[in-house]
């Protein structure tokens, strides 16, 4: 394996995607009273976030316990804190223990290339998995699924302050019920996939510039906005990747984010009315009618040492290009959209995490759409809500148990999930 004697752990200036299980291992350790002036209610973070949280957990080791401190290390070593012993290279002159050895079949995390100095950093893998799933019919027959995705992840940053983050992928359905394949999400919303008839493919990247406290991103990549467990009620688990502007002010006990991204608008007809789609399938081509279609999102949040609180403001607006109005990154979009001859939809949101005590974290959040106050909370049509709330409750000995409630107005949807699961080892 190609590496340098200096790892320079903190210049790392990505993010790091949202499904990676240290974010599990960090609401762990947030629940433990490990983390200060710490947030998870806008992810992702940048790589130097997630060293700075693990060097906090670092600094209170004598609290850990065996399970804890074993995550830790192994955290540790991914984020270049310790130095790596369990990464083999495709390849490299300097290492006699290659992948085409022995290794090829060990634990040892496998790179198609690493490089770090001083300022630089380069990461490279190839990335795949596959899974099965099995479905019940009434008549107790049962139907099954099997598929299979690969491809490949390059990151890292350049001059200790330019981010970079691509990643690429490509599956298909191996055998089985082609129809579910679509119980996965992300699945339903690939239009490869859903009206092509063909494989499915996704991509995500950015480039992310900080400087001190000030950071500005533009790509493609998922993000989760608000405080929960299991479901985000102001950007949720269930939205794709959103292609967006970034500017944010970051502090240890306070931060300010604005966003503005683009959305898929509503197929039009040749009337430029909408088109209603069938299922999943929706047309496509050259000669799709598709209306721009923005979004503006303003987000302030302070990070006590006992938890976080914050507010969030959102706008969504359509059939015209970009608005500067929009694009000031520090606005009241209510007042804005209404000087604009209230054309466009806001809506409004607060979120907040307690940590009343070592081991318990209670998390919240709520969202109003189309504002008309003086009805708030009567089911008025016009007033869309939704919120959610719930509680992790976290032993020393790795166990954490989880409980959230979550509602939507006016149609009066309700979810009630439970989960109880040890933090995640795996860091791969």
């Amino acid at each position: 394996m190609l590496w340098l004697n200096i790892c320079p752990a903190d210049a790392q200036v990505e993010n790091v995607q949202v499904a990676h299980p240290v974010y599990q291992y960090l609401l762990h350790a947030e629940t433990r009273g490990f983390l200060h002036h710490f947030s998870l209610s806008s992810l992702p973070l940048q790589r130097s976030e997630i060293v700075n949280a693990l060097r906090q957990i670092r600094s209170q080791q004598a609290d850990l316990q065996t399970s804890e401190l074993s995550t830790l290390e192994r955290f540790e070593r991914e984020f270049e804190i310790l130095k790596r012993t369990n990464a083999v290279m495709i390849y490299s002159k300097t290492d006699s223990s290659q992948l085409f050895s022995e290794r090829l079949f060990s634990n040892d995390e496998k790179m198609l290339y690493h490089y770090a100095d001083t300022a630089h950093t380069v990461q490279a893998y190839m990335i795949g998995g596959g899974d099965m799933l099995f479905q019940k019919k009434g008549d107790s027959s049962m139907k099954n699924m099997t598929k299979a995705q690969g491809g490949f992840r390059v990151f890292g940053t350049l001059s200790n302050c330019f981010g970079y983050y691509i990643q690429v992928t490509n599956g298909t359905v191996l055998s089985g019920e082609r129809a579910l394949a679509l119980e996965d999400p992300r699945i339903r919303q690939n239009i490869k996939f859903t009206t092509l008839e063909s494989d499915f493919d996704f991509t995500e990247s950015h480039l992310q510039f900080q400087k001190d406290w000030f950071v500005a991103s533009i790509g493609r990549q998922t993000q989760l906005q608000g405080a929960g467990f299991f479901q985000r009620t102001l950007l949720s688990n269930l939205s794709p990747p959103m292609d967006a502007i970034t500017l944010a002010a970051k502090f240890e006990s306070v931060e300010y984010k604005f966003i503005h991204g683009s959305l898929l608008g509503v197929q039009l007809d040749s009337n430029g009315l909408p088109v209603p789609t069938t299922g999943f399938w929706a047309e496509v081509g050259a000669f799709v009618q598709l209306p721009p279609k923005y979004i503006a999102i303003h987000q302030l949040t302070f990070k006590p040492s006992w938890g976080e609180f914050g507010i969030w403001e959102s706008l969504i607006y359509s059939n015209r290009g970009a608005d500067v109005a929009y694009l000031n990154p520090l606005s009241f979009l209510k007042s804005v959209e209404h000087s604009l001859r209230d054309r466009d939809n806001s809506g409004l949101g607060a979120w907040a995490s307690v940590r009343p005590f070592k081991n318990l974290q209670i998390k919240g959040s709520y969202f109003l759409d189309d504002l008309v106050f003086s009805l708030i909370g009567t089911d008025y049509w016009s007033n869309k809500a939704a919120l959610n709330i719930g509680a992790q409750y976290s032993t020393p000995f790795g166990v954490d148990a989880a409980l959230e409630y979550a509602k939507v107005y006016p149609i009066h949807i309700h979810t009630l999930m439970f989960r109880i699961q040890p933090p995640t080892t795996d860091c791969k």
